[in-house]
C-alpha cells in the first residue's frame, strides 16, 4: 500500500513546520516520532498565506507567519509497521 501526505500547517520557522508535520504523521501512523521521522521523505513548500495582493503580501510579511504545505510520503522498502 502506497501512503503519502499532503497537510496544510501554519508555522514562524521551519524547525516549526517540520516538528508539526512529522507530530501529524506520527500520530496518524500511531508510532513515535523518531519512528515516522525515519519512515517519510518530505519536502516542504512555503509562502505567504492568502497573499495575493501588495497590501496582502506587505501583511504577511510583516507578520512572519508562513503558510507550509508538507508533502511526505512513506519510504520504499521501510518494514511497514502501521498495519497489522
Amino acid at each position: 500500500m502506497r501512503t503519502s501526505f499532503d497537510l496544510k500547517i501554519l508555522a514562524e520557522t521551519l524547525q516549526e513546520a517540520e516538528a508539526q508535520a512529522i507530530s501529524a504523521i506520527a500520530g496518524f501512523l500511531a508510532v513515535d516520532v523518531d519512528t515516522a521521522r525515519d519512515s517519510v521523505n518530505m519536502e516542504l513548500k512555503v509562502s505567504y498565506p492568502k497573499a495575493e495582493t501588495v497590501p496582502e503580501i506587505e501583511g504577511a510579511a510583516a507578520a512572519q507567519i508562513f503558510q507550509v504545505i508538507a508533502f511526505a510520503n512513506l519510504k520504499q522498502g521501510v518494514n511497514n509497521p502501521f498495519w497489522h
